[in-house]
């Protein structure tokens, strides 16, 4: 199959196993920054902590892009066909959970109000800003020529909004630094440019096991110096910063090489596709109470242990959360419209159903 002009080579399990597992990474990050608030009273080690998972938590976001970017290079439906899939697959369960998590903070503050909820919805008041985002990147490319040249484009268009960005020339509101789609092209389509880059890797791992290794432990010691240095010195590498794209590409490799490495040990993999599978719910969900009921309760704890297990805490009891209530939907007879509402996701044949 041709794609934007990329002879696209067709997924191996473990090539769909990694893109499982990134998710897996990306989530984690995400999860870390809402859950990384600290006290103003606690010891410099908490506050180093709680500092590195606020620097952490952006960067997931970019590598969430990427995959989306190298599934949707992959797409050979037509317009019509593609957005009744996603209907089901992004629509409805993105709608059903943003309005749900929006009426329990609103109502348990007492403060409902009709245009908020749109507004919350559509991402521009919460955390939901990634679904728009990533419909109005769908809607650019659609209308554009199925073509290398069309992506190299946008990715230079998109990295010519950010610099000017990052300088401050553009106000930083929710819509400019994290709606607005110019944020996000480039890392988009340079997933689609890199679609055949798992299957690169794992055909030629046997043969180049020690160079990529390599570039696993070199990513994870420059993350974790950048990391470390902006957390001492108090500086947060947000979506909107000059140097996001750097750092965010160095993620990107970051999360793909750790994937590609972890995919290596069927035990383990066996958990990460389980919880990957259940990814886009848990981001859907994450912020009904468990979020911030989690971070009140460590917070009256200062150690940096409670810091740390916050982000493992909210995921799991997250899932947990959510298997009760297939469960119970499963008791009743409704279990496939409950995943539709929940938004499990899958990876089928290298294309996102």
């Amino acid at each position: 199959m041709i794609s934007y002009g990329i002879n696209i080579k067709p997924f191996l399990n473990k090539s769909k196993d990694i893109i499982t597992v990134s998710r897996v990474v990306a989530l984690l990050s995400i999860v870390c920054a809402h859950c990384s608030m600290v006290n103003d009273d606690v010891s410099i080690s908490t506050r180093f902590i709680g500092g590195f998972f606020q620097c952490f938590g952006p960067w997931g976001v970019s590598l969430f892009f990427f995959i989306s970017g190298m599934l949707f290079a992959r797409n050979n439906k037509k317009f019509g066909a593609f957005w009744r899939g996603k209907a089901f697959s992004l629509f409805i369960p993105w709608f059903f959970c943003s309005t749900v998590v929006y009426l329990y903070v609103s109502l348990r503050k007492d403060s409902f109000d009709l245009v908020d909820c749109i507004l919350s919805v559509l991402g521009y008041s919460s955390s939901f800003w990634f679904c728009f985002s990533l419909v109005l990147i769908y809607m650019i490319l659609f209308a554009l020529p199925k073509n290398k040249a069309s992506c190299v484009f946008l990715v230079v268009l998109s990295l010519s909004y950010r610099i000017p960005l990052g300088l401050g020339m553009f106000p930083k509101n929710n819509f400019f630094a994290y709606i607005n789609p110019l944020n996000w092209l480039w890392i988009f389509c340079i997933g689609m440019l890199c679609t055949n880059l798992l299957c690169v890797i794992v055909e030629e791992k046997a043969n180049k096991v020690g160079a990529f290794f390599a570039t696993f432990i070199v990513s994870l010691i420059a993350l974790l110096f950048v990391l470390g240095w902006n957390s001492y010195k108090g500086i947060y590498v947000s979506y909107t910063h000059i140097f996001y794209v750097f750092i965010a590409l160095l993620f990107v490799v970051f999360g793909i090489t750790l994937s590609a490495v972890l995919v290596n040990y069927r035990k383990i993999t066996s958990v990460l596709k389980w919880v990957g599978e259940r990814s886009f719910s848990v981001y859907l969900l994450h912020e009904l109470g468990f979020a911030g009921l989690i971070t009140n309760l460590c917070s009256r704890v200062d150690s940096p242990i409670f810091v740390i297990i916050r982000p493992f805490l909210v995921i799991c009891f997250c899932l947990l959360a959510i298997e009760l209530g297939r469960w119970g939907a499963g008791v009743i007879g409704m279990s496939r419209f409950y995943a539709l509402l929940v938004g499990s996701r899958f990876v089928k044949d290298g294309v996102e159903k």
